[in-house]
Parts: C-alpha cells; sequence; structure tokens
C-alpha cells in the first residue's frame, strides 16, 4: 500500500482522537553507565530500605536461608499488624497450620503404603525427633516419594506428592501472606505490599551500615550466577543514567520500576522497566530493558518516536531478533475486532518483521484459523439453510451465509490473549508484530504504525468497505478448512494417516530450578506446552545428552548457551508423546515446531520459569507399527459409530 495512505491515516487519527503509546525493547550499551557504581553502602534507613528491596532479599532466601528470628534481630515492626510483633510468630502459625494439613493428606494413603514410607524414611533419619523442622522435612520428602514417574499413573497419590511438597516449602510470600490475612483470606498482593511498604512497616534496630555487612548484602549484590533470563545486575547503573536522559529528550516525567509490571502505569509518565524476555548478548556488561511511552495523540506519538530514534542512535542502542516493539492505539469508537484482523494484514505485518514463528507473538489471523479448525463439521460459523423445495436436479436447494456473531465472537476471545498479535484488553489494542532489528527501520515502523490506525479506522465505521469485508471473510474460511477434524468423518482420518502416518511430539527439556525435582518439571512442561498430564502414551527418558546438546546448539546468546553446556545432565529429559485419542491426534497435526529454544512455567507459580524446552513433532510413517496401531483404533471407533 502507498505509504501517503499511511501518512493520511495518522492525519485522520488525530482528528478522531486517537491515541498511540509504544513499548521500547531495547539493549543499552555497558559504555553509557560505564563508571556508575551502584554497589555503596548505604548510610540512611531510606537508602538501606532501597537497597534491600533492589536485590530481591526475600525473594531470592527461604527462611532455612535467612530465618524469620534472624529477619526479627533487625527489622522491628512499627506496630503488630493482624495481631503479629514479629514474622516469627506468623512463621510458627503457617508451620503449625501447614503440619495439620500435611498429616490430613498423610492419612489418605493407603496405610501400606504408609507403612513403607515410614520405615524407609526411618532408615534415612527424617524421623529422629518429632519438632516442626523435622516434621517439615519429612513432609518434603513424602512429597518427592510420591512424585517419582514410577508413581504417576497413581493419579490419587501423586496429587497428594505435589499437595505436599507445596506445604512443606515455605517461603517468605507464604509468611507474608499470613501476616497481611484479611478475615483469614489471603491476598495475592500482600508480599509486594510487604515490599513496597517496607519503610513504613518496619525499622532497623541498627544502624543501615552494620545491618548491611551483617545480612552478608555486599556478597548478595555482587553475585553474578543467577538466571540471566530473569535478572540483570547492570539494571540500576543503566537506569540511573536513562532516567535523566528520557526526562530531557521527552520533556516528560520517567519512573523506574524495579520488577516488570511492578504496579499500575500512569497516563503521562514514561517508564523504564526489566523485561524477562530479552536474551543475553555476549557483552555481557549490556543490559536489556523495555521503554514505555504514555498514550499520545497521534502526532505527538510520531514525533516521540522520532526522538526515540535519534535518542537510541546518539547513545547506541540496539536491538536483535529477541527484541519487540508493541504499538499500543486506542480510539473513541467502538471497534469490530474481527474486521480490524482481516484488514490488518496481520500475516504479512509480522512477516515484514520475521516474527510468524517467534514465541512471544500468536498471529490473529493464524489463531482463529487454528480455532476454527479445532471445530466440528460443518463449522459453527457458517449457516446452512436447506430449502423445502429441491433444486432442478432434485438435490437440496441450501444457502450458506457466514455466522457473523460466531466469527466476532471467536476474533475477541482469540484477542484476550496478551501474546496475540492483536492484544485487546478492553482499553486499547496493544500490536505486538514489530520487532527484530526495527531500530534499523524508522520509515518501516512509521509505515506500521500508520497502518495500524488505518486499520482502526476501518475497523469502526462499519459502512467502510463493506463488501470487501465479505470477501475477506470468505477467504478466512476457505483456508481454515482442516484436514481432519476431531468431529468430522473417520474415513478421512483413515486416509490421513495412511497417507502421512502418525505424528508424535518429542519435548527435549532443561530445569533451571535446583529446588525443584526433574518429576514436577516434567510435569510443569507437559501442563503448559501440550496441556496434558503423564500418561501410558508418554515416555521419559532423563540424564539425557541428545536433549542437552539440542537445547546448547539452538540456544540464542552466548551467555546463555555457555551457562547451559554446563549443566550438568541431570538438568536434562528428553520426552515422547503419542496421540493416544482423536482429540489427540488432530492437536498434534496443527502442532508447530520450536523455532528456538523456548521457556515453560511453574505450573503452581505461573510467573516463575521452570526451565526451557525444544518441541520438535514427528511423522511415523504409514507402516510403523504404532501408525498401524492407531489405524485399528479409527476402524474400531468406526465400527462403534455405525
Amino acid at each position: 500500500m502507498n505509504p501517503s495512505a499511511f501518512a493520511a491515516a495518522i492525519d485522520t487519527g488525530q482528528e478522531q482522537g486517537v491515541r498511540v503509546g509504544f513499548e521500547f525493547e531495547v539493549y543499552v550499551p555497558e559504555s553509557l553507565y560505564v563508571g556508575t557504581d551502584t554497589k555503596t553502602v548505604p548510610t540512611t534507613t531510606e537508602e538501606f530500605i532501597k537497597k534491600f528491596n533492589e536485590l530481591d532479599y526475600l525473594d531470592n532466601r527461604t527462611p532455612n536461608q535467612f530465618s524469620p528470628e534472624n529477619f526479627d534481630t533487625y527489622f522491628k515492626f512499627k506496630q503488630p499488624i493482624n495481631g503479629f510483633n514479629n514474622t516469627q510468630q506468623a512463621y510458627d502459625v503457617l508451620l503449625k497450620k501447614n503440619i495439620v494439613k500435611a498429616k490430613k493428606l498423610f492419612n489418605k494413603i493407603d496405610e501400606s503404603e504408609r507403612i513403607k514410607l515410614i520405615r524407609r524414611a526411618k532408615r534415612q533419619g527424617f524421623l529422629s525427633g518429632n519438632s516442626a523442622s523435622i516434621q517439615l522435612k519429612f513432609i518434603l520428602w513424602v512429597g518427592n516419594e510420591l512424585t517419582r514417574p514410577s508413581n504417576w499413573d497413581n493419579g490419587s497419590e501423586y496429587d497428594i506428592g505435589r499437595n505436599l511438597i507445596r506445604l512443606g516449602s515455605i517461603n517468605w510470600r507464604d509468611i507474608s501472606d499470613v501476616i497481611f490475612a484479611t478475615d483469614g483470606r489471603i491476598s495475592y498482593m500482600s508480599f509486594l505490599h510487604l515490599k513496597r511498604n517496607f519503610n513504613n512497616l518496619f525499622e532497623l534496630t541498627k544502624t543501615p551500615e552494620e545491618t548491611y555487612h551483617a545480612l552478608n548484602m555486599p556478597e548478595v549484590e555482587a553475585e553474578a550466577d543467577y538466571d540471566s533470563d530473569e535478572d540483570n545486575e547492570n539494571y540500576p547503573a543503566a537506569t540511573e543514567k536513562l532516567k535523566p536522559l528520557i526526562a530531557s529528550v521527552m520533556g516528560a516525567k520517567v519512573t523506574v520500576f524495579n520488577d516488570y509490571h511492578e504496579r499500575k502505569k500512569n497516563t503521562t509518565n514514561w517508564y523504564i522497566e526489566p523485561d524477562g524476555s530479552l536474551s543475553m548478548q555476549e557483552e555481557s556488561g549490556d543490559v536489556g530493558l523495555e521503554i514505555v511511552s504514555p498514550p499520545l495523540p497521534a502526532i505527538t506519538a510520531i514525533d516521540a518516536l522520532n526522538k526515540f530514534f535519534a535518542m537510541a542512535q546518539e547513545n547506541k542502542f540496539y536491538t536483535n531478533k529477541s527484541t519487540g516493539l508493541h504499538i499500543n492505539v486506542s480510539i473513541p469508537q467502538k471497534l469490530d475486532i474481527l474486521k480490524l484482523a482481516v484488514f490488518l494484514g496481520d500475516q504479512y505485518v509480522m512477516k515484514y518483521f520475521n516474527r510468524e514463528n517467534n514465541k512471544y507473538v500468536s498471529g490473529a489471523i493464524r489463531g482463529m484459523n487454528r480455532e476454527i479448525r479445532r471445530n466440528a463439521d460443518p463449522l459453527p460459523y457458517v449457516d446452512v439453510k436447506t430449502s423445502r423445495e429441491p433444486s432442478v436436479l432434485n438435490q437440496p436447494n441450501q444457502t450458506s451465509n457466514f455466522n457473523m456473531s460466531a466469527l466476532q465472537i471467536l476474533a475477541k476471545n482469540n484477542s484476550g490473549d496478551h501474546n496475540a498479535s492483536i492484544s485487546n484488553n478492553g482499553k486499547y489494542i496493544s500490536f505486538r508484530h514489530a520487532g527484530g532489528n526495527y531500530l534499523a527501520d524508522y520509515s518501516g515502523i512509521y509505515n506500521t504504525v500508520g497502518r495500524f490506525i488505518r486499520a482502526m479506522i476501518i475497523a469502526s465505521t462499519p459502512e467502510l468497505y463493506a463488501q470487501e469485508y465479505k470477501t475477506k471473510i470468505a477467504k478466512l474460511l476457505a483456508q481454515a478448512q482442516p484436514e481432519i477434524q476431531r468431529y468430522g468423518p473417520i474415513d478421512k482420518v483413515i486416509a490421513y494417516l495412511r497417507k502421512n502416518g502418525l505424528p508424535i511430539i518429542e519435548l527435549d527439556i532443561m530445569k533451571i530450578s535446583a529446588k525443584k525435582s526433574m518429576n514436577i518439571a516434567i510435569k510443569d512442561a507437559l501442563f503448559e506446552i501440550l496441556d496434558t498430564a503423564p500418561g501410558n502414551s508418554i515416555t521419559v527418558q532423563q540424564n539425557n545428552q541428545d536433549s542437552k546438546n539440542k537445547i546448547v546448539n539452538l540456544t540464542r546468546g552466548e551467555v546463555v548457551k555457555e551457562k547451559i553446556s554446563k549443566a550438568p545432565l541431570t538438568e536434562f529429559a528428553k520426552i515422547t508423546v503419542l496421540p493416544e485419542e482423536l482429540r489427540d491426534l488432530v492437536h498434534f497435526v496443527n502442532q508447530t515446531t520450536s523455532t528456538g529454544v523456548n521457556t515453560f512455567k511453574n505450573l503452581r507459580r505461573s510467573y516463575e520459569v521452570s526451565g526451557y524446552y525444544y518441541l520438535d513433532k514427528i511423522m511415523l510413517p504409514p507402516n510403523d507399527l504404532r501408525t498401524q496401531a492407531f489405524i485399528k483404533k479409527m476402524l474400531k471407533q468406526q465400527y462403534t459409530r455405525r
């Protein structure tokens, strides 16, 4: 499309009240902040609390490493909180509750199995006393025993084991939940409340310098061996230089976050925040972060875009395959999300920025196609009406119309995902298409902003391009017709298998948490990546050298690659998954392979990364015994249907 059309769309957007914001993911070179020393000894309480929170001291230490008793030695409650005078009291309450819950769970285990567990625990010294700490160790030990691979088939005991591990793995977040519980109800914001209001809740019992050294904070501050996809030790120094720079260039107030999406943003400030999705580079002193603009009138936003690119060039910011640029657009009028998706040129823009297979961007049109393929035949998105009067050839006289309501609901639901290329949070649309080395392509970004605004205007004006809208919908439905369907004819499924073979999934994984067992990491991976649980169709090869080689070779970023290569073989496993039912087969047929190494999350704490994975799809030939067995299952199912 002619760039002049995009420029005109920006002017029109200004007139219609369109507002545009940017989320720039960039790397800041070490040269920007070199010489800035953030490892200074705090001399005031405010400086100490700031450093204490910047180091995430309580996040990174369990009660075993930094006990409540030790905490109460250096920090005193300014006033009681919910009846607690110190953290030790809250810890004792939590410990008693968890032990009571654990005993109830333990008694649900089959009696013969309980006897075996107690015997093994005595031999290994887990029952050498009756103190709360010993009971806690026993709870964790039993949990790990029940979640071994040999126990996966016993679903009830496996679930008991997971719950016992949860009860035995007390951390500072759990203690915080008890302290700030209201009427017995726990708020998921309690730990954030503790950190943000630390200075108002506690006072130091010793000097800041004495406390700083007593808690070994210089060593904590100097630690460099942490997960590179979550933290960067140079972030505080980089933001100290960036904050006044951005404020001067943009003429606006700048706020620095120490955690990703730390709290709600206002509509006037610029923001700097860490971003764990950025892969570390070979230049380990460089810092990956995100710079976020406020929502701005369309023309003002373009002016800010110009200023940002000039600032980035002057200070040698850089971008690469791991970086994205999210462009947020809002418009006062009501939007047709379906119309927006089809007029945007979603796949074209993703291809332009080489983001078609990026793990942080899910194509809107591709997602809709995938959802349409999963449904039964006839498609619920087409209304087929049969007339009582037959046609001239004495065949049923049928007419087809789009079920626009169903399609619009599909588009809206598909845009609700945070990683959708068109992500709709109800207030504005976040377009996640742009990325890669976007700092080298200002004209491409400018045209993309215009393209997004133009599509938003079309989507908010029903009479614009009405006939072309129908044509595009027809093309979308034609492209989405699936090869096989869950509720479709079994004959088609059998024909597909005899022609193409049986798809199976192979997952190579690496767990990155030293505290988590490999069994738990495997279940995390299966749940998040394939939405399934361990079963008869899943085989696991632990300590797998091939999996390690694959993850090392496919990892981008030399720092992360080197760290993975040094990890012991016990951290790696290969998981092979065969489809059990027709629904699995349909899912596997539509499954795309990984373009690189991705991360999977903790099943219990979705904000924590559990490990790395690479997914591959392998087609077993039609004459393979496993393919033949699945064909026989389909033939039996076909016979049963008749």
